[in-house]
């Protein structure tokens, strides 16, 4: 989980046309599948103009996946003064910072990322593998849980990102089991003593709570009514002719 792809698109564009002619070039040269001969040109991007966002995040990427987490700390850390406001750049520091064994800078870098999209699956799941790691799984869960929240459909999930995607459902099953038996252990004495009771509601509210059930709200298609009880699947017994109808 080092290299994002799609980031810094639309980074560090200036005036200098040479400079502009080489940033097409080496896209073109990195869609076609010639990586290093399309790290050569970006490196003649920041020869003519040294604060190029785009050129610094690639070549800083570059660096990452070829192990080379000094370099790439230094190339990404130009590239995110460049471009303050590109989640990507930011998250790809951090990941310098995790192999340079830096968590608190590692950590201060996925928050950025974070504070510029909340919502940033890849930086969501990265704040979760560095939580996991320092030893709060419990806490690694709920942030999984959030990442999970924003993910695209699986299919659309980077393939890099999928075995961390796996893990991160792995590890929010498991708290929810464990919560489970938690819960209903300390719960048996109380639902013992009335085994009478109509507990659905409190069952829902339950798996809810332990992610193990889904909340439908209303969608009309024709009207919807505002400020009426939000009520998922009304009780049969308040419609004795419903069985009726089905019928």
């Amino acid at each position: 989980m080092s290299i994002d792809e799609n980031s810094a698109a639309g980074a560090g564009r200036g005036e200098n046309p040479r400079a502009n002619q080489l940033v097409q070039l080496a896209r073109e040269t990195m869609r076609a599948g010639r990586v290093s001969e399309a790290m050569r040109i970006w490196q003649q991007v920041v020869a003519i103009a040294p604060a190029h966002a785009q050129a610094l995040f690639h070549l800083g990427a570059y660096a990452l996946y070829r192990k080379e987490p000094a370099r790439a700390q230094k190339l990404l850390s130009e590239a995110a003064e460049a471009d303050p406001n590109a989640a990507p750049i930011a998250l790809n520091l951090a990941y310098a910072y995790r192999d340079l064994g830096d968590a608190e800078n590692e950590s201060a870098a996925i928050t950025r990322a974070l504070t510029i999209d909340p919502y940033y699956f890849p930086a969501l799941l990265a704040k979760g593998i560095l939580t996991e790691r320092i030893g709060s799984v419990r806490a690694a869960a709920k942030i999984y849980a959030r990442a999970l929240d924003s993910a695209p459909p699986e299919e659309d999930i980077p393939m890099e990102l999928r075995k961390a995607a796996a893990h991160a459902r792995e590890v929010v099953q498991g708290n929810a089991a464990a919560l489970r038996v938690f819960i209903e252990d300390r719960l048996a004495f109380v639902t013992s003593r009335h085994p009478k009771e109509k507990l659905d509601r409190f069952e829902e509210c339950k798996g809810i709570a332990l992610g193990t059930r889904k909340i439908y709200p209303q969608k009309p298609l024709m009207l919807l009514v505002p400020w009426l009880p939000a009520i998922q699947y009304y009780d049969d017994d308040l419609f004795p002719w419903m069985k009726g109808l089905e019928k």
